[in-house]
């Protein structure tokens, strides 16, 4: 990685297959395009030409797009979550988890200094392998990061799962019966051994500093909360002041 604090740097992104998680991904690699960072960013081969009209610095942000394997039990052809109800999204996690040699195949070439992620749990060992500094990047709210800092287990019940973790800031906001019952899916099988809990615990501790796209502000309390048990440095991305929005993705209904 370059040592000089002005030098400009080389970041790889590689978030979660969900419009959700491309778009934030996207705004933080236009921002930091904007400083003259150059970005790879990693998405399915069907995601990309969804995206192009989003990259606002053409010279500086580069996409490499992956194949994603079939696997038993996906929907033939799905690359992201759109396509995909969440009781199988399992199979998607480990499909985009087969293109491990292709991720480590491009990074090898690309040589970045960092690479942003969210959810994929052996990034942080390949990057690490390669020279690279893993860093997990939060789009979700802060508040639900706080909450995954809880163990969670098939065994727990509803009443179990309502309880907030030790240290959670004082609110009237409490979780609802209902609320809770749907977190329990977290505890299942998503893919390559692990549930969703275990596979976003293990990304997060394996990373070498979490980035929240958020300000101290609105949610230094629950930042608090997800980081104590890490002892990870960290860093708030701020708000972003978007552009226009392209008309071509409210019409495709990507945002909105």
């Amino acid at each position: 990685m370059r040592k000089s604090g002005h030098s400009k740097l080389h970041i790889a992104m590689f978030p979660w297959v969900a419009y959700g998680h491309f778009i934030p991904f996207f705004h933080l690699s236009n921002k930091l395009a904007h400083k003259g960072h150059q970005i790879s960013f990693f998405v399915p081969k069907g995601v990309q030409p969804k995206l192009e009209n989003m990259n606002q610095y053409l010279n500086l942000i580069q996409f490499f797009p992956l194949l994603i394997p079939h696997v038993d039990g996906l929907l033939p052809g799905a690359e992201t979550t759109s396509v995909v109800p969440l009781n199988q999204q399992k199979y998607l996690a480990f499909a985009v988890d087969q293109t491990r040699d292709q991720v480590e195949g491009i990074l090898k070439v690309i040589k970045p200094d960092m690479v942003f992620y969210d959810f994929w749990f052996w990034i942080p060992d390949l990057a690490r392998q390669l020279g690279i500094l893993p860093i997990f990047y939060v789009v979700v709210s802060s508040m639900s990061m706080g909450l995954n800092t809880k163990a969670l287990t098939k065994e727990m019940n509803v009443e179990e799962v309502m309880e907030l973790p030790t240290g959670c800031p004082p609110s009237t906001v409490k979780l609802k019966p209902e609320e809770a019952a749907a977190m329990l899916f977290e505890a299942e099988d998503f893919g390559s051994g692990l549930s969703f809990r275990e596979r976003i615990r293990t990304a997060v501790k394996g990373s070498d500093a979490i980035a929240f796209s958020t300000c101290s502000e609105i949610d230094g309390p629950f930042v608090t909360l997800s980081l104590k048990d890490l002892g990870s440095l960290f860093c708030y991305q701020g708000l972003v002041c978007l552009k226009r929005i392209p008309n071509s993705l409210m019409r495709n209904g990507l945002v909105g």
